[in-house]
């Protein structure tokens, strides 16, 4: 769980359980933190051909384009695609889903 996260829940503020468990979707800029980069892999995150990828503290930061400015551009949605695909983001599918809880019952 990445730092901010736990300090929230420390503090009782709301957080979204959901981001811990996936990732939504490729945004202009991505940081995996420790959870994201043991369950996606650090090698894969560092090795990304999609994005500009820099390892900052115990995570590492993917972003879409030079020019945050550019989140809205065409280059932006297709490495946003392109890198959604790459590292399978997205809410798991109920195949993915039956098969991570019948492995985790072994």
């Amino acid at each position: 769980m990445s730092t901010s996260q736990t300090l929230k829940e420390k503090a009782r503020e709301k957080t979204y359980g959901f981001v811990s468990e996936y990732v939504p979707v490729a945004f202009w800029g991505n940081y995996f933190g420790e959870r994201h980069v043991r369950k996606y892999g650090r090698d894969k995150l560092l090795n990304s051909p999609y994005g500009i990828v820099e390892e900052i503290g115990e995570g590492i930061l993917i972003t879409l384009t030079q020019d945050p400015m550019d989140f809205d551009s065409p280059e932006r949605k297709r490495t946003g695609k392109k890198l959604k695909s790459y590292l399978r983001l997205g809410k798991p599918s109920l195949f993915h889903r039956i098969i991570k809880s019948r492995r985790s019952e072994n």
